[in-house]
């Protein structure tokens, strides 16, 4: 615990650069009252904090996540990818079988908000799908899939992982 000299009013050894750098900051934003009685009790509590995080630095090399703080970065990191993580989840390599763009747009629409995830907009969803897939199935955007008769954009050789993924 921190200790007030009272013949000078400072602060020993080094608590007192930053009590004085706190009470500066105090000053500045018009808070003199608050920071005079509880400012011990703040400096105390971050220099209390300051130490958990060089324990953390020191014992994993970062600061230490709760495991609900790492869903939460797990699934901040998964949204931002989120098409990437549809296709590894969805879509399986599949001779003789076919997706065409719609289809595969349509059941990432349905896959994002069931975990909570914004879906990216449908002119980013096709910039990414051709390189996607490229990488992950090395299969190429064809404009000949064929569904209702007609021709429409798609990928050969890859399908949907089981019927719930599907639209």
């Amino acid at each position: 615990m921190l200790t007030r000299r009272r013949s000078r009013g400072t602060w020993d050894g080094f608590a007192g650069e930053y009590y004085g750098r706190f009470t500066e900051l105090c000053r500045e934003h018009g808070l003199v009252t608050a920071c005079e009685s509880a400012g011990p009790v703040i400096l105390n509590w971050m220099l209390e904090g300051l130490l958990m995080l060089l324990i953390d630095i020191r014992d994993t090399g970062d600061i230490r996540l709760t495991d609900r703080q790492a869903g939460v970065v797990d699934s901040l990191l998964a949204e931002s990818d989120s098409l990437r993580w549809f296709i590894r989840e969805n879509i399986r390599r599949q001779d003789g079988a076919d997706l065409s763009v719609h289809e595969i747009v349509e059941a990432y629409a349905h896959y994002c908000p069931e975990r909570g995830w914004d879906p990216l907009p449908e002119s980013k969803i096709n910039n990414q799908l051709q390189t996607i897939m490229l990488d992950m199935f090395q299969v190429l955007r064809t404009n000949n899939c064929q569904r209702d008769g007609k021709a429409v954009r798609g990928f050969r050789g890859v399908a949907f992982n089981d019927r719930e993924a599907q639209p």
